[in-house]
C-alpha cells in the first residue's frame, strides 16, 4: 500500500508475486470510484479487500501481511490493530498514528486525524514532533500493544523521546 500519491501502484507487489506470494495491490484514493482525498480512511474497505483475498483458493487462511509505505503505513497499522486476519505489518517511512485522515468503520470514527495541518509540528531538521502529535490524535501505538497480544510486535514508546534540539 503506497502513500499520498494515490492511484494503483503495482511494481512492489509484482516483485513479491514473482517470489511466489499471493499479492493484492490495493489503491485507497485517487483511483476510479475511490475518494479523491485522504480526509477519511474507511476500515470497512480494507476489511472487504482482506476478506476477498482470503477467499481465494490459493491463499493461505492462516493470516496475511500488509506492506505499506509513507501515508499507507497509517492504514496498515490500523488494519493490523483492528483486523484479526492481518497477522503481520511491514511499515516503511510512515507515521504510527493517523495524521490528516480520520479512520472510520461502519460510519463511526475510530481514530481522529489532525484536521488542522498546523497541529503537525515540523522542526528545523524536518522531524515531526511525534510526542505532541500522538497526544493530539490519540496514541495508536498503545492501542496496537493491546490488540497484538498474540503477535510478535516491536513497539516504540515515542512519548518519551524528545526531538527538540
Amino acid at each position: 500500500m503506497f502513500g499520498s500519491r494515490g492511484g494503483l501502484t503495482e511494481y512492489k507487489g509484482a516483485l513479491l508475486a514473482s517470489h511466489g506470494m499471493a499479492v493484492l495491490c490495493l489503491p485507497y484514493f485517487m483511483y476510479k470510484d475511490l475518494p479523491t482525498n485522504m480526509m477519511e480512511m474507511d476500515l470497512d474497505y480494507f476489511e472487504a479487500a482482506v476478506n476477498w483475498l482470503l477467499r481465494q483458493p490459493k491463499v493461505s487462511t492462516k493470516g496475511l501481511g500488509v506492506v505499506a509505505i509513507s501515508k499507507g503505513v497509517e492504514n496498515a497499522m490500523a488494519m493490523g490493530a483492528y483486523l484479526p486476519q492481518v497477522t503481520a505489518v511491514v511499515c516503511v517511512n510512515g507515521f504510527p498514528f493517523m495524521t490528516i485522515s480520520d479512520l472510520v468503520s461502519k460510519g463511526q470514527v475510530l481514530l481522529k486525524g489532525a484536521q488542522n495541518k498546523k497541529q503537525l509540528l515540523v522542526r528545523k531538521k524536518s522531524f515531526t514532533d511525534f510526542a505532541v502529535q500522538m497526544n493530539i490524535t490519540g496514541n495508536i501505538i498503545s492501542m496496537i500493544k493491546q490488540q497484538f497480544i498474540n503477535h510478535n510486535t516491536f513497539v516504540l514508546n515515542l512519548t518519551s523521546v524528545s526531538y527538540y534540539s
